[in-house]
């Protein structure tokens, strides 16, 4: 858990705001405070846990060592490789699912038969293809860095093939009408003072929720017209590279009125807690929290359900704001690759496959483009002359059937 507190300099000095981190782990209490930043108390909280868990693991005899009793080490791992939590914990899942199955055989002893069998399990009850896809990835990074520990000679999982997955179903966009309608009801909720500039912040840079919580004024050029989104504390995002982003024309004075009220906003915080000068703002989150202006953004849960259920949006969701923007931008005739390295996706085979839903009436306008005959000349035929027989030109309506 983080936290924070204010804590007194001096008689009569004004307070001064510290983090802390404070967790329980078998029975141990850590505790530390002192840290002028939530990142920087969440980042030591997070390496303080590794340690300790680390430390007081107990070795394994490997000769019969069982898949349950491994696969605690192996999340261990995972999060020192620099891992999101958010994967991490997903992971974390998948294993005690596995576990369930395979909790009590020897690692060494697992095949792939009984790899296959339990699929044949999971699809006898209904789990889909794609769930048992991403187990079986689980299963191929476990039994590799078993093979890396000496605990298997070979990895039975990359004896089998994933199944076949459905095409993923078309993703629902809102239209330029519903879109503005969402965003003229959310300017009537308790919260629209950073919901409304989120929102149009997210809608007009596809970029993730986690990567928006997390983006600092520094990150933001507004003399060079570009968006810096940077792996940080607690964020490190998928592909763990920066990339910019252009500033749209349309998002620039948003973001520039945003930071004039957001500049208020601190200047208010500054007076009410005694301070008199810029460096002793809390944070420089572009978006913090609306109902505690000194914490980070995490989540726009309760805004959004009350926006779609006043906008009669029900499909409306934080993600779509990023379907949203790929979608407007392959519209815009713009380039794939273009679009891929704006959302910070490795290649274009994910926007290809997942991305490239199209709104139906651009899909009809790009349909009536197509030509496939000839194009019937502009001028007359002469009185007298035989029409060539074409599809153009043949009358279907003087077809007689003998």
């Amino acid at each position: 858990m983080v936290g924070k507190r204010t804590r007194l300099r001096a008689a009569n000095s004004p307070t001064k705001l510290e983090w802390y981190y404070a967790f329980t782990y078998q029975k141990v209490r850590y505790y530390q405070s002192g840290f002028p930043s939530k990142a920087e108390a969440v980042d030591a909280e997070f390496k303080k846990l590794t340690e300790v868990k680390g430390k007081l693991s107990r070795p394994i005899a490997r000769k019969f060592v069982s898949f349950a009793m491994w696969l605690p080490k192996f999340i261990e791992f995972r999060m020192t490789m620099g891992k999101s939590p958010r994967t991490v914990g997903n992971e974390a899942r998948r294993g005690k699912v596995l576990a369930k199955r395979f909790g009590e055989i020897t690692i060494n002893d697992i095949e792939s038969r009984h790899i296959v069998e339990y699929i044949a399990e999971r699809k006898m009850i209904g789990i889909s293809a794609r769930t048992i896809n991403l187990e079986l990835t689980f299963l191929r990074t476990f039994f590799k860095h078993c093979i890396q520990n000496h605990l298997a000679q070979q990895n039975p999982a990359r004896e089998v093939t994933n199944l076949p997955e459905q095409d993923n179903e078309e993703v629902w966009i809102p239209s330029k009408e519903e879109f503005l309608r969402f965003i003229e009801v959310s300017k009537t909720l308790p919260t629209a003072m950073v919901f409304v500039p989120w929102i149009w912040f997210r809608a007009l840079t596809g970029t993730r929720p986690s990567e928006s919580f997390f983006l600092e004024w520094k990150d933001v050029e507004f003399e060079n017209d570009r968006i810096w989104i940077r792996p940080k504390p607690g964020n490190p995002i998928k592909t763990r590279k920066k990339r910019f982003i252009p500033i749209h024309p349309e998002l620039k004075p948003i973001l520039l009125a945003w930071r004039q009220e957001w500049d208020e906003i601190q200047a208010r915080w500054w007076k009410r807690n005694g301070h008199n000068h810029k460096a002793d703002t809390p944070h420089e989150w572009v978006f913090f929290s609306p109902h505690d202006h000194d914490d980070q953004l995490k989540c726009f849960l309760r805004s959004f359900q009350h926006a779609r259920k006043l906008s009669k949006l029900p499909q409306m969701t934080s993600y779509t704001l990023r379907h949203y923007f790929i979608s407007q931008s392959i519209m815009s005739e713009i380039g794939l690759y273009t679009i891929s390295k704006w959302v910070g996706h490795r290649g274009t085979r994910m926007i290809e496959k997942t991305y490239g839903h199209i709104s139906p009436d651009y899909s009809a306008n790009e349909m009536a483009k197509l030509r496939v005959t000839p194009d019937v000349p502009s001028a007359e035929p002469v009185q007298g002359d035989e029409p060539e027989a074409g599809i153009m030109n043949f009358p279907l309506t003087m077809v007689k059937v003998v």
